[in-house]
């Protein structure tokens, strides 16, 4: 037994397979994923094209049993379960025998194959192979063995896919083909949820614009209601030729089709509380904060692209008078949750109201320094009076009944709020109040809500499509040069 374990081990480190390149003699390839790799990529059930993805009733075990936690692993067990479950409602039992096409999920990409479950005519539990204690991986195993002896499966060629090392040396020595997952990809939200921007083909615009007109000074352009399905109201627009380079889907409807305004730079004519955009992104993002049409604001994305600076800007250019600034709110609110990062938090705090959640506002205060910095900053107003007189601070759960009329008010961390709690501070805003939500759904820090169940992404997918809504997700770090390193490396 030594010797056949050294001679796999041997075997195994001389070889170096990927998909595909094996001779298959022209089989369908079915590929039985392990858990650690949809753990490791959420997406990876639609990352196989043509091919047939086949789920053993061990790894839907093992992902329901990890899908507790706040660490990516865990978030991703919630969501491929999440995909799962959209993949197969509205199917029969009687028919997932057949398989699910994986190309009628949103999330399908290339993805042309079909998914299997594990079902009792795959099991024979006749344990005749070499590795035979009731663990996860032998599980596994022992499913392929029955799976090559099939007859629902009898004409492909099966493959294992797994990260973790001993497995595949397990497989080895079983006569089992089996390969790394070879795609190092983690998803964001960028891959996962709509982000509020399309980037237009070359001559889009030249070829479907039919007609323009001006509005207060703002070119409006028109396109025939059969224009791409996406371009939904809300929608920010990019071309790189045509009339304008960015645009805001305003309406969509039978009687004028699909209008579009003209989106403003926010580079050299353009500032808000002496801040401009560092990419086009950021750009649409203030475009969006300092329109007054334009009732909820959401900007999504990574740590470091802005989202608090850009929003902070907008309310105080906004709020405060002078400067040659417009004033159209009262004051600028900021209701934050009450969410530690990791599991620990520093217990009870001694004060005031503002006094106890003064902590939760760093990010604000830093933010604030950069606004009021001496050299580059805002130079006609001091920063304490501004913060005095009009910025306020409240927790989520002091909000109940309250009615907020004429105000700038920002719900930071949104992806820590559950789908009610958001509703509840929506439903807060009076007349001329504008509500801003910020948040980034790889920093969930509240056990209760996951990346699809939290109140931000409900709010995102719900007001999609809406009028006097925007969505941008911002992209590219510009905290420092180590953030952003950091957020493209420690994913």
């Amino acid at each position: 037994m030594v010797e056949l374990v050294q001679y796999a081990v041997h075997c195994f480190l001389q070889s170096s397979t990927s998909y595909g390149e094996q001779s298959m003699a022209n089989k369908p390839i079915l590929y039985v994923l392990d858990t650690n790799v949809l753990m490791h990529d959420p997406l990876s059930l639609f990352r196989f094209e043509e091919h047939n993805i086949f789920i053993c009733s061990t790894v839907l075990e093992e992902l329901d049993h990890n899908k507790k936690g706040l660490d990516t692993p865990q978030r991703n067990a919630r969501m491929v379960l999440n995909f799962i479950d959209e993949l197969i409602e509205g199917v029969e039992p009687i028919r997932l025998a057949e398989g699910v096409e994986l190309s009628a999920h949103k999330q399908a990409g290339n993805a042309k194959g079909s998914v299997f479950f594990e079902d009792s005519e795959d099991t024979t539990r006749d344990s005749s192979g070499v590795f035979v204690e009731n663990t996860g991986d032998n599980r596994i195993i022992q499913t392929v063995r029955d799976l090559r002896r099939s007859k629902r499966f009898k004409e492909n060629t099966i493959i294992v896919v797994s990260q973790d090392t001993g497995m595949r040396i397990k497989c080895k020595i079983e006569g089992i083909l089996c390969e790394r997952y070879l795609t190092d990809f983690v998803a964001s939200d960028a891959d996962i949820f709509y982000s509020g921007i399309e980037r237009l083909p070359a001559g889009y615009l030249l070829e479907n614009i039919v007609d323009s007109k001006n509005y207060e000074g703002v070119d409006h352009y028109f396109l025939p209601l059969d224009a791409e399905k996406k371009l939904l109201p809300g929608t920010m627009l990019i071309s790189p030729d045509g009339p304008f380079k960015r645009g805001f889907v305003r309406t969509r409807n039978n009687e004028v089709g699909v209008c579009v305004q003209t989106v403003w730079s926010y580079s050299n004519g353009h500032k808000a509380f002496n801040i401009h955009e560092r990419n086009e992104e950021q750009g649409l993002a203030l475009w969006a904060l300092m329109n007054p049409d334009i009732d909820l604001v959401v900007l999504s994305g990574p740590a470091g692209t802005g989202k608090t600076l850009l929003t902070l800007a907008a309310g105080l250019e906004q709020t405060i008078p002078g400067g040659g600034r417009e004033t159209r709110y009262d004051d600028l609110m900021f209701v934050c949750g009450l969410n530690p990062v990791g599991k620990k938090d520093i217990g009870f705090l001694p004060g005031t109201k503002e006094e106890k959640l003064d902590p939760w506002m760093g990010a604000v205060h830093d933010n604030l320094d950069v606004l009021f910095h001496p050299v580059t900053g805002v130079k006609d107003c001091k920063r304490q009076d501004v913060v005095n007189e009009y910025m306020s601070i409240e927790a989520v759960m002091h909000t109940r009944g309250r009615t907020m009329h004429g105000r700038f008010l920002v719900i930071d961390e949104g992806q820590n709020y559950t789908a009610h709690e958001m509703r509840t501070l929506i439903t807060r805003a009076g007349d001329g109040t504008k509500v801003v939500v910020l948040g980034n759904n790889a920093q969930i820090d509240n056990p209760y809500v996951s990346v699809h169940t939290n109140g931000f992404s409900y709010l995102i997918s719900q007001f999609r499509g809406a009028e006097n809504f925007a969505h941008v997700m911002l992209k590219g770090g510009v905290r420092s040069r180590l953030a952003q390193r950091a957020n493209e490396l420690l994913q």
